[in-house]
């Protein structure tokens, strides 16, 4: 039977048969590279565009946090639920919308406030307070 087919495959009217079906695949396929300029987007919000990347790397971010707050407690099979993307997705949309108000509305926010809070924050202070502890134990030996 394979045979049959090889011979029957071998002529000129085959040749034809096979770039008349070959040609018009290989013009589609191209085609769909440029029209689609290889950036998907999962969102627009006001003319912004929350890219594919952007949002897988959100979604890995959420991911991580969630295991380091939560520990092993936590099911995996949690993130490939469609609620989980669902709100990263939110998310973002509710980033970009709060930074559209934010500039819209020309708030600003001061060194000397900006300072104030960065030392207020409780990972700040644990993050100087293991510095200085390790600083201690680096200096702190024997002479």
């Amino acid at each position: 039977m394979l045979t049959t087919i090889r011979e029957k495959t071998q002529g000129w009217i085959a040749a034809i048969i096979l770039g008349l079906v070959t040609i018009p695949f290989a013009l589609w396929g191209i085609n769909t590279y440029f029209e689609s300029g290889g950036r998907l987007n999962v969102a627009e919000v006001n003319g912004v565009e929350i890219s594919v990347d952007t949002y897988k790397r959100t979604l890995e971010d959420q991911r991580r946090s969630l295991q380091q707050t939560l520990g092993r407690a936590v099911d995996p099979r949690l993130f490939d639920t469609p609620e989980f993307r669902q709100r990263v997705l939110d998310g973002l949309i509710d980033e970009l919308l709060v930074a559209a108000d934010v500039e819209a509305h020309g708030y600003r926010v001061s060194d000397a406030e900006l300072s104030r809070q960065i030392r207020l924050a409780p990972s700040f202070s644990a993050m100087v307070s293991s510095i200085r502890n390790s600083t201690r134990r680096c200096c702190a030996t024997p002479v």
